[in-house]
């Protein structure tokens, strides 16, 4: 995997459809260097806008990946507490068996602009329990008497609230006289909102927009996997030297917001086989020469889990609606059909090793399951052969 000097030729720039692409050649000819304007657009869904800054969505960051091809690996599992789970992995409540939180890890892998092997190592955590929390306030804020804060202790009997709205001549907001409503007798629901207990929200469980929270935390629930593995592999891809994009400059448009974003793709000169191998010993926790491994610490904001819900709603209903021992495997059926047999074979290993490992007996069924698609997979390869 060591570096090789090459002389460099002069710069050529070709127009790919949307993409302005700036090339950079050996002596000899052979491409080495490529840098490219992508333009992405509020339009297509490939940018969203968070106080006032606009930033790439998950579209956005796989058009940017798609000019640049940088791998994105799903390790079979995710290390939780000191062990090894499915990746990804939904923690759940030991007395309800809802899904508390949803665990996942992505790792990209290629070489940064200045020719070095980069892998991010991005895990991530869901807490969907807080998201519910940050839908209530919002609720509570557009429609004051579906909520109310209060003490633990005693239902509130009443509302005291005042409504907010926007004065175009003096351009700012202006409240109501201050107005009570009885709600003693409907059925609440007491919720903690602060670290030490003090601070209570108590929610109106027959007011149609509390109900429509509790719909969206059940469907964060059934899509978290999608949703998880979607923004760690946005975050790993946002972080890696090739793209290293958080937010973009945008122009307007009409009602619509361009950015010109600018990523760099660097020629591979290793072979399937290596960057197999580099997969499964990064995965695996292995310092590595001659590559600089990244580990990616980011928040799962509540306008990102949004922005991948969005993203989650196009793949559609079908791997949404898997059991929760299928949800433990790496890749759906459309994602294993497009690898190559090397691609699956690295993968077959992999899962082999973590089944000598692992001492849990769901995480060692689950592993086993997805070992057999795998080889389902490769032997379909073999008889096309």
């Amino acid at each position: 995997m060591g570096s090789k000097e090459l002389t460099i030729k002069g710069t050529e720039m070709v127009q790919l459809n949307d993409t302005k692409v700036f090339l950079r050649r050996t002596a000899d000819g052979a491409l080495m260097h490529a840098k490219c304007i992508v333009r992405l657009e509020l339009a297509k869904k490939e940018l969203y806008c968070v106080s006032k800054s606009y930033r790439p969505t998950v579209e956005g960051y796989i058009k940017l990946n798609s000019r640049v091809g940088l791998s994105v690996f799903n390790p079979p599992t995710i290390v939780i507490d000191g062990t090894d789970q499915g990746n990804p992995y939904g923690e759940r409540d030991k007395k309800t068996g809802n899904i508390l939180r949803w665990h996942a890890k992505a790792m990209i892998f290629g070489y940064n602009p200045l020719g070095i092997m980069q892998i991010m190592n991005s895990p991530i955590c869901l807490d969907l329990r807080s998201y519910m929390i940050q839908d209530f306030l919002g609720k509570m804020k557009r429609f004051p008497v579906c909520a109310v804060y209060g003490s633990e202790d005693t239902p509130p009997e009443k509302i005291v609230y005042r409504n907010k709205s926007w004065d175009n001549k003096k351009h700012c907001y202006i409240y109501s006289e201050t107005q009570e409503e009885d709600i003693k007798g409907r059925p609440m629901r007491k919720y903690c909102i602060d670290t030490d207990g003090q601070v209570w929200l108590w929610v109106d469980l027959s007011h149609p927009e509390i109900q429509a929270v509790f719909d969206t935390y059940v469907q964060r629930q059934k899509k978290g996997d999608v949703i998880a593995m979607s923004m760690a592999m946005r975050n790993g891809l946002a972080k890696h030297g090739a793209i290293a994009t958080l937010t973009v400059d945008t122009k307007k448009e009409g009602d619509n917001a361009i950015a010109e974003v600018t990523v760099y793709a660097v020629k591979n000169v290793m072979s399937m086989s290596e960057i197999n191998d580099v997969c499964k010993r990064a995965a695996n926790g292995e310092t590595i020469d001659d590559v600089s491994i990244v580990n990616v610490t980011a928040d799962a904001k509540y306008e990102d889990v949004i922005d991948a819900e969005d993203t989650a709603k196009d793949e559609g209903d079908a791997r949404n609606e898997k059991t929760e021992e299928t949800k433990t495997e790496e890749y759906s059926d459309d994602e294993r059909s497009v690898m190559n047999k090397d691609e699956l074979v690295s993968i077959q290993t992999m899962i082999l090793e973590k089944i000598k490992k692992t001492k849990d007996k769901k995480i060692k069924k689950a592993l086993t399951n997805q070992l057999d698609k795998i080889e389902a997979e490769i032997k379909k390869i073999d008889d096309l052969q």
